[in-house]
């Protein structure tokens, strides 16, 4: 099984962190991105990890498109994190 660049595990929780880009490294004022998957097991941090890049790359573009948009994403991957959160106490 091949790894996913920027899939890591802290502990026995599986994470992924992202390089901000350049070009909007001051706007965001972070050098990386990083997110939780909340799981432990590595073939649902494969699907969670898909959703979660694309969202930070969809945020990425709106911040190019307008800086602006910036409090908007945080919001949105504040509410991820709460999805992620209920969801997981179903479990």
């Amino acid at each position: 099984m091949s790894r996913v660049a920027g899939l890591y595990r802290r502990g026995n929780v599986w994470q992924y962190r992202v390089r901000v880009p350049m070009d909007i490294r001051l706007i965001l004022n972070r050098e990386f991105i990083r997110r939780s998957l909340k799981t432990a097991d590595y073939g649902e941090a494969l699907r969670r990890v898909r959703t979660v890049s694309y969202d930070i790359a969809m945020m990425f573009d709106d911040v190019r498109r307008n800086g602006d948009g910036v409090r908007r994403w945080r919001r949105s991957l504040q509410r991820w994190n709460f999805f992620i959160n209920s969801w997981h106490r179903f479990l």
